[in-house]
């Protein structure tokens, strides 16, 4: 089978390399207008999903996991509730409120969510 040469596009955006890839951020990012905002927003967002995907899989706590997708990937708490085993997102909230409140007391808690913030914010910027 012939491989697809659309199985190597960057971003829905780019079809090549790295490289590429990268300059073309750079365009972006100096254009600034709407449309290029719009492609560099949702380049963004795919690979803080990536990250954020990433992240969650090496992540032994469940709390912090489901912390990571509402709060830092921005994922509906309405859509982890089933694959929590919760009726709806209010089962998902009150972990992550409860995570958060246990954070203000532990300091190593709370360390290790703003380093977790922290390593995807830095994909953003």
């Amino acid at each position: 089978m012939i491989p697809s040469p659309w199985d190597d596009l960057c971003q829905r955006l780019v079809l090549g390399g790295e490289s590429l890839w990268n300059r073309a951020r750079e365009l972006l990012d100096q254009a600034g207008g709407h449309e290029e905002i719009r492609w560099r927003r949702r380049a963004d967002g795919d690979e803080v999903s990536r990250l954020v995907a990433s992240l969650v899989a090496q992540e032994a706590d469940r709390r912090v996991a489901i912390w990571l997708r509402v709060r830092v990937g921005g994922q509906r708490m309405t859509e982890l509730a089933k694959e929590y085993g919760y009726r709806d997102g209010s089962g998902i909230h009150r972990v992550v409120h409860r995570l958060e409140e246990a954070a203000k007391e532990d300091r190593d808690l709370a360390h290790r969510l703003q380093q977790l913030a922290d390593r995807v914010s830095s994909v953003k910027s």
